[in-house]
């Protein structure tokens, strides 16, 4: 961690002598004295109570890679999906791999129990899901409901090439029976 330390301040230090300008970061201790509900945040482990024990309890998202050139307009997209469906935008992104691609995940908490509700967020999902696919990410962890999405859109000769692997480590087809439609 020192070193990955060292190795950002050089880079900020670079960055100030180019004339940029940024904030230190934000001391733990004074955001709980300006928020004491973020003291969730400074312990460890760290327990998002606010998705994992909620009222409703239940919690979906539609997760993707994708290039993160192109993360703003996702993201944007996305959150215009959720708005009009009347859910509230909650989005989690990281980047992975140096920065040339990450992970966006737009998740949702909802009350299990309402099929009013149920509906709505599957709706949302779906809706996301295809925007997904248009913008060029790939869903990943990719339910049966996805796949099912998915699929008729992709080359038929990736299709084959999943298919043939799938065979080639599963020829009993003992895991993930039924998924990606294999």
């Amino acid at each position: 961690m020192a070193v990955k330390e060292r190795i950002l301040q050089r880079v900020l230090d670079g960055l100030a002598s180019e004339g940029e300008k940024y904030e230190e970061p934000l001391d733990i201790r004074t955001l709980l004295k300006v928020n004491p509900a973020m003291g969730k945040f400074a312990e460890f482990p760290t327990d998002l109570e606010f998705l994992t024990a909620h009222g409703g309890g239940g919690l979906t998202w539609i997760g993707t890679y994708g290039p993160l050139s192109r993360f703003v307009e996702w993201a944007e997209l996305g959150t215009a999906i959720m708005v009009r469906h009347g859910v509230p935008p909650m989005i989690v992104s990281r980047p992975m791999r140096g920065g040339h691609f990450g992970v966006l995940r737009f998740i949702t908490i909802f009350d299990k129990k309402d099929p009013a509700e149920v509906a709505k967020v599957k709706a949302v999902n779906a809706e996301l899901l295809a925007m997904c696919v248009e913008k060029g990410f790939v869903m990943y962890k990719t339910p049966a409901w996805a796949w099912k999405e998915i699929a008729p859109r992709l080359d038929p000769g990736m299709l084959d090439l999943i298919s043939r692997v799938k065979k080639l480590m599963d020829p009993n087809r003992i895991m993930n029976p039924g998924r990606m439609g294999l």
